[in-house]
């Protein structure tokens, strides 16, 4: 998931924060999900999931869970995903604002944190995916 901030500047211009870090928390949710899970689950899998959980928990942490769902919630409106991979993602957004808001602690500390419940809760089946 590479998040394109010309696919909506009007909004990024009035969420530059979140933006900024909606994009950096991207790459290092895709990369996060590729390191730990199996490539055929890094699309509508629980690799997938994850990632979706484990970016939002990152913006969370970063500009708070209102800015954190602005940015998730703008992304899949311009993406053209069909309606039940859109679902599947919104919902593991909302996951990952309540990882990122129950964590505690130093920012760095409450980023493992945040990717520990993101993978547990991907690995336990309990993120939404298609299959």
């Amino acid at each position: 998931m590479k998040l394109i901030l010309s696919s909506y500047p009007t909004f990024c211009l009035s969420h530059v924060s979140a933006c900024i870090s909606g994009y950096k928390q991207s790459s290092v949710a895709l990369a996060a999900a590729g390191a730990l899970f199996p490539a055929n689950t890094l699309h509508n899998g629980r690799g997938d999931a994850f990632r979706h959980c484990y970016w939002s928990a990152l913006m969370t942490i970063d500009v708070g869970a209102s800015e954190a769902k602005a940015v998730g919630d703008a992304h899949e409106a311009e993406g053209a995903n069909p309606p039940q991979e859109k679902a599947m993602d919104l919902a593991n957004n909302a996951s990952g604002r309540s990882v990122g808001a129950a964590t505690t602690g130093a920012t760095e500390t409450r980023y493992v944190k945040a990717r520990a419940e993101c993978e547990r809760r991907a690995r336990a089946g309990q993120l939404v995916t298609l299959f």
